[in-house]
């Protein structure tokens, strides 16, 4: 009896260990995941943020250059006016 007992304590110490394992690693996992996505998310946002920062600043420097262009035609209209 004690041989079959001895096989029985240690297939369930067996049996804990490895569904222990599984959970560990299943855990490891979803953390490791969660992680990723996080990550994968922040660099999205960076680059969305990036991205439209940049069509921002492009759209901003646009508007001021036909300002400043059609300031530049006023002026000159103007002194061509007076000259003429």
């Amino acid at each position: 009896m004690r041989v079959e007992e001895e096989e029985w304590i240690v297939e369930e110490l067996r049996v804990e260990e490895e569904e222990w394992i599984v959970e560990e690693l299943r855990v490891e996992e979803e953390e490791w995941i969660v992680e990723e996505l996080r990550v994968e998310k922040e660099e999205w946002i960076v680059e969305e943020l990036r991205v439209e920062k940049e069509e921002w600043i492009v759209e901003e420097l646009r508007v001021e250059k036909e300002e400043w262009i059609v300031e530049e035609l006023r002026v000159e209209k103007e002194e061509w006016i007076v000259e003429e």
